[in-house]
């Protein structure tokens, strides 16, 4: 799915949906993929940069918070009884 950023307001994300009638104030966000994180980061996306003369979708890691890992172990170790009831 193509997404735009206005170049005037800044706003993002932007879909064809979104645009009543395409102008220059409207360009095209270059995708890129999602990075490869360990279990404990998370990638935030950004707001698109401006980099050699095209808009690009840009992320940003971070390392998950104690509460946000143990959140994950928490919610993994409740399907684990019923995985393990079914094999």
């Amino acid at each position: 799915m193509t997404t735009y950023i206005n170049t005037e307001t800044l706003e993002y994300p932007l879909h064809d949906g979104d645009i009543t009638e395409m102008s220059e104030k409207f360009a095209t966000v270059e995708e890129t993929p999602f990075p490869e994180v360990l279990n404990t980061q998370k990638a935030i996306e950004q707001s698109p940069q401006f980099i050699d003369g095209r808009w690009i979708r840009v992320w940003q890691i971070v390392e998950k918070t104690a509460e946000e890992i143990q959140f994950e172990q928490d919610l993994a170790n409740s399907f684990l009884p019923n995985y393990q009831r079914n094999h």
